[in-house]
């Protein structure tokens, strides 16, 4: 066999290690689980302290995570003999052979990239930035509408109000010349 395949290999230390780990893993969520049944069995016994089945209920709870415990504690030890037995893992084989001419070809490249990048963004400021005689002409053009709205209101106050639709009421003179009649 040759070096690639031996961490592949059925049987092998790391594999190993690994299917170990991973039983430990499930015998922890075992253990897990008959906890959270055994605090439901305590809490069902203590609603009918009289009731015989559920006591036994839990008296075999209570037993399969005594035993759920110890299958983990020998797990453990099986896990740490796995992983000392195995070769500590193999960097993977670089996929390109770096050449002196490589670090420096990219380190240009990302330069490059990044000026454009740059360029780009100055581009999109200076579109979106107001240049500042629009700024001062959109200031001006906001006053003069702020101007005229205040404007309105007080001249509307100063002149009599405009002649509407007849009113029920008589006006004075109108009763002057009902009484004098």
């Amino acid at each position: 066999m040759s070096a690639n395949h031996d961490n592949n290999e059925v049987g092998s230390p790391s594999l190993l290690a690994q299917a170990e780990a991973l039983v430990e893993t499930h015998l922890r969520a075992r253990l897990q689980r008959a906890r959270r049944e055994l605090k439901l069995a305590k809490v069902d016994l203590l609603r009918d302290p009289s009731n015989a089945a559920r006591k036994t209920h839990l008296r075999e709870m209570e037993k399969q995570v005594r035993e759920l415990e110890t299958q983990v504690e020998v797990q453990v030890a099986r896990v740490a003999e796995a992983c000392a037995a195995a070769p500590p893992p193999s960097p993977p084989a670089a996929a390109v052979t770096e050449t002196p001419e490589a670090p420096e070809q990219f380190r240009a490249t990302q330069a490059e990239k990044a000026e454009h990048g740059q360029d780009f963004v100055r581009l999109q400021l200076a579109a979106e930035t107001p240049r500042a005689s629009e700024t001062t002409a959109m200031f001006s053009a906001a006053q003069a509408e702020k101007a005229r709205t205040t404007a309105e209101p007080a001249a509307a106050e100063d002149q009599p109000p405009a002649p509407s639709a007849p009113s029920e009421f008589l006006s004075a003179d109108e009763l002057a010349a009902l009484r004098g009649s």
